[in-house]
Order: C-alpha cells, then structure tokens, then sequence
C-alpha cells in the first residue's frame, strides 16, 4: 500500500503539477472559504473552528497547487499581519497568518482524487 501510495502521488505531481498544504490561523471560516475560492485552493482540513469572528484558535488546513498556496499565505500575512488585525489572548497579542507545510501533495484535496481508483483496487 506504501508503495502504491508514492507512486501515485508521483503520477499527481507530474499529472496536475506541485501542490502543497497550508495553515491558515486566526480567521473565521466563512472568510477562509472566500480567500480559497479566490486564490483557487480548498480547505483540506478543520483543524479547529471556535466559530467566532477572530479566535486565534481558528485553524484551517487549505491545500491547492503550490502557486496558488504561495499566493493565499502571501496575501494572508500582509493583508492581515502587523496591520491592527491582530487577537488579544491575555495581554499577548496574536496574529492572523498563514504559513505554508512542508508537504509535496495537496493531501485531502481533490487534486488526489486521481490516487482513489488505485488505492481501491489496490485494497
């Protein structure tokens, strides 16, 4: 099954081009749904969802092809990091970011839906 799995996530890579994963902290998820439609990512993961408009303990896993990952972490950091937008917990101040993983497949996307097939047959 290992062995399956990594040669079909070689096939993705060169199939659909490099994706990639990452987190995005802070926002509520209705705004993170809306920042994936734009940059053309999908949330992979909830993490943890407090559902308030500005929890730092919101976070949401996003994956999606590497460049379009780069670009939601870039916009997210300097739309939102430094600029006032930050979360008050106890006197410490955190703020909204999003940092890309250090992953080589959009995991839980539906860029892996080619994978599907063989792992089923494979199972």
């Amino acid at each position: 099954l290992v062995q399956v799995q990594s040669e079909e996530f070689h096939k993705i890579r060169f199939k659909v081009g490099a994706g990639t994963l990452c987190n995005v902290r802070g926002l509520p998820l209705k705004k993170v749904e809306k920042l994936c439609a734009q940059f053309h990512c999908a949330i992979a993961n909830v993490i943890c969802d407090e559902g308030n408009e500005s929890s730092e303990y919101n976070i949401f896993v996003c994956g999606g092809l590497e460049d379009h990952i780069d670009q939601l972490v870039d916009f997210v950091n300097s739309s939102f990091t430094g600029s006032g937008k930050d979360i008050e917990d106890e006197g410490e101040r955190r703020p909204i970011s999003a940092k890309k993983l250090q992953v080589g497949t959009p995991n839980h996307t539906k860029l892996m839906k080619p994978a599907l097939t063989k792992f089923k047959s494979v199972l």
